[in-house]
């Protein structure tokens, strides 16, 4: 809002210019007017440079895909919900979710561990969320109701998959691979937030590096595209734990290990990649393929999946599988 009402003013004296002008040449009004069209570009760039851009089709899929995982509820996919916020608490339960965690629930017991938590509807959630290291214990408060922002969101995504300890190493890396190195505070350390936002941005979890609104409340639409994003992000494995929540002292895996991820590991979907559709029923809405040891299977395939735009002889298509045998997501590679 601020650039645009600066080129605003900025426009205003190009006007103000041509005003004052007589006899103006034709080359210096066309002068003035490319300087307007370029300050206008640069203004509508910078607003959507900052947004999560995805079509409403391709939403509509991420949406239905995580409700058919269970990570989201009837009230999270109803209509106009979209664009609005989202508290702490609402956000930890859908994260709780991501993890698959959500069954724990009703055993995490009443324990109160924060102080504005007792006969709060997440209070389990929370519980479970800080037993996995989502959230830590070293707060006094939680603050379920207020709003969650882009800072505290992604400082949750980034605990998740067990880059705590690397976003917390004074922020200090050395390549795109996130290998890191110990080293005393310098001029150049990140803190929080921007150690977790600089890390988010480098890892692939969001498109830019959200250090800018940091302090900005989130919509659930954005809350959402971050999760499904964040699904086949392979976790971070421990020097000590074979696996662990959070990663401690972490170290990235390698591209082969790339099922360690919260989809296949923690959500139980099975991924098949270079599939070969072989058959489409569209009718009883099932797919026939050939898997990679050319194995014939059958599977049934979710109603939000369109079937009428595959197409059979090519070995490009990743399809997602839940624990039901159902198709949930299908996708060209």
């Amino acid at each position: 809002m601020i650039l645009w009402k600066i080129n605003v003013k900025i426009i205003k004296i190009l006007i103000d210019y041509l005003k004052r002008e007589r006899g103006v040449s034709v080359k210096k009004i066309f002068i003035v007017f490319v300087l307007v069209f370029i300050v206008l570009a640069e203004a509508c760039g910078n607003t959507f440079a900052q947004t999560l851009v995805l079509s409403p089709m391709e939403y509509e899929k991420e949406k239905n895909v995580l409700y058919s995982l269970g990570v989201l509820g009837d009230s999270d996919i109803k209509d106009n919900v979209d664009d609005q916020t989202i508290t702490r608490a609402e956000a930890v339960e859908i994260l709780v979710r991501v993890i698959g965690k959500g069954k724990l629930v009703d055993y995490a017991g009443d324990v109160v561990n924060f102080k504005d938590m007792k006969g709060h509807w997440a209070n389990r959630y929370v519980n479970v969320a800080a037993g996995t290291r989502i959230i830590t214990w070293d707060q006094e408060a939680f603050r379920p109701d207020d709003k969650v922002t882009y800072a505290e969101f992604v400082t949750m995504l980034v605990r998740m998959i067990g880059g705590s300890d690397v976003a917390e190493e004074n922020g200090q890396w050395y390549d795109e691979n996130m290998y890191y190195v110990a080293a005393e505070p310098t001029e150049n350390t990140l803190f929080w937030p921007e150690n977790y936002t600089t890390y988010a941005y480098f890892y692939g979890i969001t498109d830019t590096n959200y250090i800018s609104k940091a302090n900005q409340i989130m919509t659930k639409k954005e809350v959402i595209e971050l999760c499904y994003r964040i699904l086949k992000k392979p976790m971070w494995q421990g020097l000590v734990y074979d696996l662990v929540e959070s990663g401690s002292k972490g170290i990235k895996l390698t591209s082969d290990e790339d099922r360690y991820n919260i989809l296949e590991e923690k959500l139980g979907v099975v991924v098949i990649k270079d599939v070969d559709i072989g058959k489409v029923d569209t009718n009883a809405r099932k797919i026939y393929f050939y898997d990679n040891s050319k194995k014939y299977h059958w599977f049934k395939v979710k109603d939000y999946i369109k079937l009428d735009n595959l197409y059979t002889g090519i070995d490009d298509y990743e399809i997602w599988i839940n624990e039901d045998n159902e198709v949930v997501n299908i996708s060209f590679e």
